[in-house]
């Protein structure tokens, strides 16, 4: 029989107490906001173990999560663009060149998140002429790790009015990948988004999991 309406079963009686104690625990326990579960941070890195990771020569842009975009560049509107092995783009001081890469750059005012990968197979010997090389460019310095593929290259350049780009670049297997993030910010906070940056690049198209 239902006790709704009896008049044996007062609020005051122990019974009745104890049913409504144990109601509002659960009350509170169900009403309360959920606590968001903590998400763990990148890995830095200088912790990636790249001599097990392959990266494909091939379009990879859209594999990138918007939120690692959006982290790069503080910023959730920008504009991105991207090319294909073959293309013809505007690059350095030439007015357009055929591009033998695949790559994507994403924009939001002065900052500017890329990634790319050579089209063609790389050698060890090659790398290591492209980081001579790369390193001679004016008001830029280049300094060894951390260990982005084998050989592998930091390069911190100071940009016009206050802008800093960092790039990191490296050998995984025969796959020459750069990835670079330029901000009008310290250099010291350019990195540490650059590094955060090339970690969600090279995760996202890495296949071997």
């Amino acid at each position: 029989m239902p006790i709704r309406g009896s008049s044996s079963a007062t609020p005051s009686s122990p019974a009745m107490v104890l049913l409504v104690l144990v109601l509002l625990v659960l009350l509170v326990g169900c009403g309360g906001n959920p606590k968001a579960a903590p998400t763990s941070p990148p890995t830095p890195i200088g912790q990636l173990n790249t001599s097990q990771m392959n990266i494909p020569r091939v379009k990879f842009c859209d594999l990138i999560p918007a939120d690692a975009v959006s982290t790069a560049l503080g910023t959730t509107t920008s504009t991105n663009g991207s090319w294909a092995n073959g293309d013809v783009i505007p690059l350095g001081s030439s007015p357009q060149d055929v591009v033998h890469e695949f790559g994507c750059r994403f924009t939001a005012g002065t900052s500017q998140a890329e990634a790319w990968v050579f089209a063609r197979p790389v050698q060890p010997v090659f790398a290591q002429t492209v980081i001579t090389q790369t390193a001679t460019k004016n008001n830029c310095q280049s300094i060894a790790g951390p260990n982005f593929g084998q050989p592998s290259q930091r390069q911190t350049c100071e940009l016009a009015d206050g802008v800093v780009r960092v790039r990191f670049a490296g050998l995984f297997n025969q796959t020459w990948l750069t990835c670079q993030l330029q901000a009008q910010a310290t250099a010291a906070e350019v990195k540490r988004r650059a590094g955060a940056w090339c970690v969600r690049v090279v995760n996202a198209t890495n296949t071997v999991r």
